[in-house]
């Protein structure tokens, strides 16, 4: 069996996969595969793309191996071929994030990411998701609206906004979404004392009216006692505005069990769930 590895070019990827499709972008995405030249057909592809607002970072999608090519470290070598090429165009970190359906599966590309340099950098998230049909009756959602109208949770009109600013100086490397604005202004809030921003709850956003709660941040000088009380409040704001706007689903990420999150639980029990797991390659 002879297997050769090549960089796609864009009239050649309409035979992939439809979830590969779905996320390539002529502009922003490379598709590679590997190919059986004795069948002269492809038995491996993959799909990295440009991230949002990090010039450097590209993002590893649907890494695929056909079954019948499955144990034969293809798989391994399209992306070792994928990577060294991204590397020389200017690449210089790489991220990918496997979503799996329960939490035994969360593993299953392990030894792929770790032979190519790869480390875990979040291991145990649970993805929640809600029809916002069924939101927009959650009485929890209005009476925390009512209770905390006083409470200085505000929207901020632009991201170039001095309290912004001074938060950037305080956030870590993790928070790449915060630190590079990957985030919508419109539904993401922020509580405030003074011009100082004390915590920030980000949302994102797309086109297919899906809306993804992307976390909650709280600086150190955010005083212990409140971080409780403000946690489900921020969300909950952030929830509101989302439904506001006709967004049809709501994602949630949230690290661990479901249980000890109690914003979670004013939402209500979720339509779906999944897990995932953070894969981050550094140069």
């Amino acid at each position: 069996m002879a297997i050769i590895y090549k960089k796609m070019k864009n009239d050649e990827v309409s035979y992939l996969p439809e979830p590969v499709m779905k996320r390539m972008d002529e502009e922003k995405s490379w598709a590679f595969c590997a190919i059986d030249t004795d069948r002269d057909k492809w038995c491996a592809c993959l799909l990295l793309s440009m991230t949002e607002g990090i010039q450097d970072m590209m993002q590893l999608h649907g890494l695929y191996v056909k079954p019948a090519y499955r144990n034969e470290s293809i798989g391994k070598s399209l992306l070792e071929y994928a990577i060294n090429i991204a590397i020389s165009a200017g690449a210089r970190s790489f991220f990918y994030k496997e979503i799996t359906e329960t939490r035994g599966m969360l593993w299953s590309s392990r030894h792929i990411c770790v032979s190519q340099g790869f480390r875990a950098s979040v291991i145990d998230e649970h993805i929640v998701y809600y029809e916002t049909k069924k939101l927009k009756y959650n009485l929890n959602i209005k009476k925390v609206m009512q209770k905390t109208a006083k409470i200085p949770i505000i929207k901020l009109d632009n991201y170039d906004d001095i309290r912004l600013k001074k938060l950037k100086k305080k956030i870590n490397s993790r928070l790449y979404f915060l630190e590079n604005d990957i985030y919508d202004l419109e539904h993401s809030r922020f509580y405030v004392d003074g011009e100082n921003i004390l915590a920030v709850a980000c949302v994102k956003t797309d086109e297919e009216k899906e809306a993804t709660f992307q976390g909650i941040y709280f600086t150190d000088d955010c005083p212990k006692d409140k971080i409780k009380m403000i946690n489900p409040i921020l969300m909950v704001h952030c929830v509101n505005s989302v439904l506001s706007a006709g967004c049809e689903k709501l994602y949630l990420t949230i690290q661990g069990d479901t249980d000890h999150d109690a914003s979670v639980g004013l939402l209500g029990e979720p339509d779906g769930d999944y897990y995932a797991i953070e894969w981050i390659k550094n140069v």
